[in-house]
């Protein structure tokens, strides 16, 4: 849906919209319908898809409001009064006989009254209000008002809607899914999650701004396509000349009292309220909030309406008179800074101001400005740091600035901080730093090893007040966490916890220290198939994040890891309240942030064998993380969407995604390479149709164990499983006995069952177990691995000669792929989810459509008739269809 109007003039965004207003014009008990909504909400446009509705002859009457004729005596009603004599015009009753007349001639039927349609109604004249308001009251016709709540509607058409003659309906602003679907029909194709979060924020899903916004933004470059995707530059451009006039045009309704009271509030933002009171008159504050030019946030802060409001009114200030204001608002902020977020305002409006701030003070901003992701406002913060005593934070901060835009200056400046003379937090801290860039860099774990011990040689010689034995115990419990962080890092070997979840639970420890020990262990047990206790202690480290330097660095880290922890514990409703819950909305951070949502929804989306909204999601995921893989993800979530396109048929992006190479972009952790390569096996496979795809992986997941990485085994030996291979099912039965995540234990009980290991299991047992499981699955939105267990549940029946179960299997089958896509199978054949044919079924299967008789088909593949009869038989069972005719659907495009 997109607010933009189509060659039939149709404007689409507002359909929902259109239809409840339909709606209330047919409804029997009022003479029409009041519309309030702000200036480029789209109300003239609704007008006149109303009025192009209604076809000829409805008789539909337009009025106007215009600013430039408010004052003139039925000057609204100009365009019916033309040839009047001048002295007629002043004469209500000579007026109401000219617009009479027109009224009558409308063409309305004769048992309907007329429809005006009244546009800008905030801008009538008295006379044409009053006018309108009798012929409406005395049923002389109908009407359809539009207007903006600011200056508001006349009072004629108030009293009638009191009077319940006229309904009323706000037209609100566009959802963030409208936005996105926006973003998309203007730009004419897939936008990036980041840009419809920025777009959504500036405009506030106002229509006409939108548009512009969009506009400009590739007019300027910042809105740039890579790869038939729509990306953002990750500095706002200056709000343009164009949208300027656009907000300039909606405030100019108010007093300079009120302007200037905007113009405050727009400098203080968001402002609490006793700073609002001090700034502002209190009459005054009261009507904007009366006419939604502010509003009050959830935690009780105030802000205009729009960011484009505040935007604008920034900008048109002069220079001095600016300076002069931002001291009065630092003058008003006398309580102590309540968050991150307002040190940053403080020190942003001191610099601007020419106010002296604390040095420390500026540290605290710089971080804050880097938990946003704005790196040009933390290095700004930091140029103004002149302490010497401060010079290894003011570094780290620093590189922790550059480390998401240039990697190499990063190193170089934390390896400055490195030093001896460095005090020890600030150690610490570039320590932590150093071990993420390393990563990043894809070092070698001997380089890893070989920088933990000059870390280890610069904490035992750093100058820090306190007990010596205090100090000493400090930096061994920190560099016991380092060393096991750089072991799971990069070596292969299997990592011992137990130390570092000592660490982790003792809250005597130095809170840091802690922190890092629980994303180390999150890390570990991610890897050994723990998810779920992954995702508590991610969680358990989030809660250590404080605003300091020293925490809050890292609680993009923590969040991020428990994203990944609840997708892999297949909770994917819980990730995203995860991500809304730490992910602000600020459209600095939300440009590095908004890619967690392609990837929560993608991962769901392939779990419940929605394929084709897997690939999409994903592709755009993949395409964000390019500029903003905070937690070197790439690899896998590309894998992933390689996985997704070929799913859902689309085999030239699965080839795409698979050739592309990152160039100087890092190569990933090493948890996500090794998903990657599970992924890239086995579509490779299934592209090529290598028949030793699956021994591939079952290569790989001896590797992946030998390491430590538990998940990666699993995954390749169900990649093994989804290419034919079902001798893997007792290996996969045992590696995931100990894992732990509602996903996870399911597929354990689907391999345990699908092995017949259960004790004492007949086929049809097995068959029934495998029904119990796959309705589990169901249940849970597992849609793939349920038709998996219907299908072998269905085998095993089969095998029984059981036919009653057989029906109830095809029967579990059919409904759970009801409401799937239909993955793409080998050789052209599209199947339902979990179904796959044999390379000589398929072959069957393309004569069959192609009309041969089963001699014919026989004939050709140099076997015998009653051979091809059972061949047709297995597909007709697994395909859950009962003729020949059927299989043609089952056929891809290609």
């Amino acid at each position: 849906m997109s607010t933009k109007r189509t060659d039939d003039g149709q404007p689409e965004g507002r359909e929902v919209f259109l239809a409840r207003l339909a709606d209330e014009l047919r409804e029997s008990s009022v003479l029409g319908v009041v519309v309030m909504g702000e200036a480029g909400a789209g109300k003239t446009t609704v007008a006149r898809e109303v009025e192009g509705r209604s076809g000829p002859g409805a008789g539909i009457l337009r009025i106007s409001g215009r600013a430039v004729l408010s004052q003139v005596p039925f000057g609204g009603l100009s365009t019916y009064l033309r040839g009047m004599p001048a002295e007629a015009l002043t004469q209500p009753a000579a007026v109401m006989r000219r617009f009479m007349y027109h009224l009558s001639g409308s063409g309305a039927p004769a048992d309907t009254l007329p429809l005006l349609l009244i546009d800008d109604a905030h801008d009538l004249d008295e006379d044409t209000v009053a006018l309108l308001v009798q012929l409406i009251a005395g049923r002389k016709a109908r009407a359809l008002i539009l207007a903006c709540p600011l200056p508001g509607l006349p009072q004629g058409f108030e009293e009638l809607v009191a009077d319940g003659l006229l309904g009323t309906m706000v037209m609100e602003p566009l959802t963030a899914g409208e936005v996105g679907e926006v973003c998309s029909s203007l730009l004419g194709g897939p936008v990036v999650s980041a840009v419809v979060h920025i777009a959504a924020h500036i405009t506030d899903g106002n229509p006409r701004f939108l548009q512009s916004f969009i506009n400009d933004g590739v007019a300027s470059g910042y809105l740039r396509e890579r790869n038939g995707v729509w990306h953002a530059a990750s500095k706002l451009p200056p709000v343009s000349a164009r949208l300027t006039d656009l907000v300039q045009a909606v405030l100019a309704p108010l007093s300079q009292e009120e302007r200037d009271a905007m113009t405050l509030l727009a400098l203080a933002e968001p402002a609490t309220g006793n700073v609002a009171h001090s700034l502002v008159d209190q009459d005054v504050l009261r009507t904007l909030l009366d006419v939604s030019l502010v509003r009050m946030t959830a935690n009780g802060l105030l802000v205009l309406r729009h960011p484009l409001y505040g935007a604008v009114l920034r900008g048109v200030l002069p220079a001095a008179r600016r300076i002069g204001l931002e001291r009065r608002v630092l003058a008003a902020m006398t309580a102590p800074a309540r968050d991150d977020d307002e040190v940053l305002q403080r020190a942003a409006l001191a610099l601007d101001a020419g106010v002296a701030m604390d040095d420390d003070a500026l540290l605290s901003a710089a971080a804050a400005a880097n938990r946003l992701h704005d790196r040009r406002a933390a290095l700004r913060v930091l140029d103004a740091v002149g302490s010497p005593r401060l010079r290894g934070r003011r570094l780290v901060e620093m590189a922790w600035a550059e480390s998401t835009n240039d990697v190499g200056a990063a190193l170089e400046l934390v390896e400055e901080a490195l030093a001896p003379g460095t005090e020890e937090p600030a150690l610490q801290n570039a320590i932590i730093l150093s071990l993420i860039l390393m990563e990043r860099g894809a070092c070698s774990a001997q380089d890893m090893h070989a920088a933990a011990d000059r870390w280890q040689h610069l904490l035992d010689g750093a100058r820090e007040g306190g007990s010596p034995s205090k100090k000493k115990r400090e930096n061994e419990l920190f560099m016991t966490v380092v060393r096991h962080a750089v072991r799971r890092s990069g070596d292969t070997g299997v990592l011992e916890p137990e130390a570092v979840r000592t660490i982790a639970a003792d809250d005597t420890v130095d809170r840091q220290t802690r922190l890092v020990a629980f994303l180390v262990l999150t890390v570990d047990l991610l890897g050994r198939g723990l998810p779920a206790e992954a995702a508590t202690m991610a969680a358990s480290a989030i809660e250590l994040v404080t605003n300091d330097a020293e925490t809050l660095p890292l609680l993009d880290v923590a969040a991020g890891l428990r994203i990944i922890a609840l997708l892999a514990a297949g909770e994917a409703e819980q990730a995203l309240a995860a991500f809304h819950s730490t992910h602000r909305r600020d459209p600095r951070s939300i440009f590095h942030c908004a890619v967690w949502e392609d990837v929560i929804e993608g991962t769901r989306a392939l779990e419940e064998g929605r394929f084709s909204a897997a690939r999409s999601r994903l592709l755009l995921a993949s395409e964000a993380l390019q500029t903003s893989d905070l937690l070197l993800i790439l690899p896998w979530v590309r894998g992933l969407a390689a996985y997704a396109a070929l799913l859902a048929g689309d085999s030239e992006s699965a080839e795409a995604l698979l050739e592309l190479k990152d160039g100087a972009r890092p190569a990933g952790s090493r948890l996500a390479r090794s998903l990657a390569e599970v992924y890239t096996r086995s579509v490779t496979a299934a592209l090529s149709g290598d028949p030793d795809g699956a021994a591939t992986l079952v290569l790989l997941a001896d590797a992946a164990n030998g390491e430590g990485l538990p998940i990666v085994a699993a995954a390749a030996l169900d990649q093994a499983l989804v290419l034919g291979d079902r001798s893997v099912l007792p290996r996969l039965a045992d590696l995931t006995a100990s894992f732990d995540g509602r996903k996870q234990r399911l597929v354990h009980t689907y391999a345990r069952a699908a092995a017949g290991e259960a004790a004492g299991t007949s086929p049809q047992d097995t068959g029934r177990r495998l029904l119990e499981i796959g309705e589990a699955a169901v249940a849970s939105g597992y849609r793939p691995l349920a038709a998996r267990c219907f299908e072998q549940a269905r085998e095993a029946f089969e095998q029984r000669e059981d036919s009653a179960g057989v029906r109830l299997a095809l029967q579990r089958l059919a409904a759970c792929t009801g409401g799937m896509d239909r993955p793409q199978g080998a050789h052209g054949i599209v199947l339902p989810a979990g179904v796959r044919l044999t390379p000589r079924e398929s072959a069957v299967v393309k004569l069959a459509v192609k009309g041969l008789t089963n001699r014919e088909i026989a004939e050709r593949h140099g076997t015998s008739v009653r051979t091809v009869e059972g061949h047709l038989y297995r597909i007709f069972a697994k395909s859950g269809i009962s003729r020949r005719e059927d299989l043609l659907p089952f056929m891809s495009e290609d």
